[in-house]
């Protein structure tokens, strides 16, 4: 009996220690092909362009082509499960935010797939502030004036939202808890359509990702009245912060990252972490970002984990101060 244990003993750790070799080679040799980056979202806007720029240098430093590919629907879902679905082989990886990685799993019982144990973080890309943004024509010059007209008529005001579930959403929820409001919430088919609502004078209000509004607050046809972020945005030098406003409740980014399979070797998610993280550092890159109104941000794996813990720890206090109830 004790020797057929030390057998069996043996055959396991003979079996470990093969799958580790296994593991290691694949890891030394790769990559060998092709690479793929899923995109949950439609082509066009920072999300999808800025993997395009990093996918372009990705592939020269690696001497393999990249491939980008558009796989949107159900608010990201559908894109990052086809990550998490994925052989973990280093050859696909897939655009994290924050809608289909941290705020899904609680608004959405029917996620196909767990963020904790299903994807590996890489790293971040970029980060941008939201806007928040009202027509042209709109009375309101700041957030003490929106709100002033939000509380001398509760429930007439009404604010585009991305879709339910978003950050905006939620950033929108926030908004209304700390400020002592009320107001209507009307989901449209992304950030794009949501803002030209608001220039149209269709919609009082908008909280959107800067990317989506600079070319409609050029053109005279929004008005930005507060961002996001600690700081004010080089393109917006005359927009006061929520913090310079007196809000520090609404303070809140809009992240973009990078993820892999679980499962994908470390000696792979490092090196992916290695070049992303030099290429958000290029002269070239740096520029094209500026442009879109986003913000390179270069940052560890461990980092970019740190960052989603915080993130679904702040959005699920907001989900349950709300009582949004999942889908």
């Amino acid at each position: 009996m004790i020797r057929w244990k030390q057998q069996l003993l043996l055959g396991l750790a003979g079996s470990l220690l093969a799958a580790g070799l296994t593991t290691t080679a694949r890891a030394e040799t790769w990559p060998s092909q092709p690479l793929r980056i899923i995109v949950p979202f439609p082509a066009g806007g920072a999300g999808d362009l800025v993997p395009r720029i990093i996918g372009e240098s990705l592939s020269r430093s690696l001497g393999q082509p990249v491939i980008v590919e558009n796989r949107p629907g159900a608010e990201g879902a559908i894109g990052v499960n086809a990550v998490a679905r994925a052989k973990p082989d280093g050859y696909t990886l897939g655009v994290a935010t924050s809608g289909p990685v941290v705020i899904g799993k609680r608004l959405f019982t029917n996620l196909p797939y767990d963020p904790k144990t299903d994807l590996a973080p890489i790293g971040l890309t970029y980060e941008t502030p939201f806007v928040l943004a009202v027509p042209a024509a709109s009375p309101a010059q700041s957030l003490a004036d929106l709100f002033r007209l939000a509380k001398e008529k509760p429930g007439t005001l009404n604010i585009a939202i991305p879709n339910s579930g978003s950050v905006q959403h939620l950033l929108s929820e926030q908004m209304q808890d700390v400020a002592g409001l009320e107001i209507l919430s009307i989901p449209y088919k992304g950030g794009g359509p949501a803002a030209v609502a608001v220039a149209a004078g269709e919609v009082d209000m908008t909280w959107a990702a800067l990317p989506n509004v600079t070319s409609l607050i050029d053109a005279g046809k929004l008005r930005a009245i507060a961002v996001s972020s600690t700081e004010r945005h080089p393109l917006l030098p005359n927009v006061p912060t929520v913090l310079e406003q007196g809000w520090p409740g609404l303070v809140a980014s809009n992240w973009n990252g990078l993820i892999a399979p679980a499962g994908t070797p470390d000696a792979i998610l490092d090196r992916l972490n290695r070049e992303v993280n030099v290429i958000l550092e290029q002269p070239e890159v740096v520029g094209k970002f500026k442009e879109m109104g986003v913000t390179p941000r270069p940052e560890t794996r461990s980092g970019f984990q740190d960052l989603l813990n915080a993130e679904e720890a702040k959005w699920a206090e907001v989900i349950e101060a709300a009582d949004i109830k999942p889908l």
